[in-house]
């Protein structure tokens, strides 16, 4: 959606010196040429975009230009952070990698975002193809649709299972499917 796609970019950009077209086309899996209109509708959204030539030229949002920070105190984000950056160290998703940057945006204080706390939940994704369930899981969640899996009981019998998932939790080293 382009005001997904609008918003992200101004995100970035409130995080980042300056980004060339060609890497922000990459990120948000467009051309250079819609990043250049896209550009343009977020100035004309009133957002200062600067923009400068040569090597290491790009795309930028002016100094002066500052969000509404207030919505929570320093600590806040800084815990926030911290488990959001958790949540990818064991969790592969793009929303989630655009929520950081939106958080991160809206810091007021970004020297005291430092590494306070970091968690770690790498051991999410032990096991052969947990990345794929996974995705294949949100994915009946989110269309509300019915999954299939072959299960296999304490005695090791074997039987073909139908479920409509609720949710999908990760407790005590394995993953849960209510």
């Amino acid at each position: 959606m382009k005001i997904d796609r609008l918003l992200g970019i101004v995100v970035y950009l409130l995080n980042r010196e300056t980004v060339s077209a060609r890497v922000l086309a990459e990120k948000f899996e467009v051309s250079p040429r819609t990043i250049q209109r896209d550009m343009a509708s977020i100035s004309l959204a009133g957002i200062p975009v600067g923009s400068q030539q040569g090597l290491n030229g790009g795309y930028y949002i002016i100094d002066s230009y500052k969000m509404n920070r207030q919505l929570l105190h320093s600590e806040d984000y800084t815990y926030i952070l911290a488990a959001l950056k958790g949540l990818l160290s064991g969790y592969d998703n793009q929303r989630a990698q655009g929520t950081v940057e939106i958080m991160t945006s809206l810091a007021p204080d970004k020297a005291a975002l430092g590494p306070m706390l970091q968690l770690n939940l790498g051991v999410l994704r032990e096991g052969e193809g947990t990345d794929g369930n996974i995705a294949m899981v949100e994915k009946a969640l989110r269309e509300k649709i019915r999954l299939g899996f072959q299960y296999t009981d304490a005695r090791g019998g074997v039987t073909d299972r139908g479920v409509e998932p609720l949710l999908l939790t990760y407790k005590w080293y394995a993953w849960y499917l209510f």
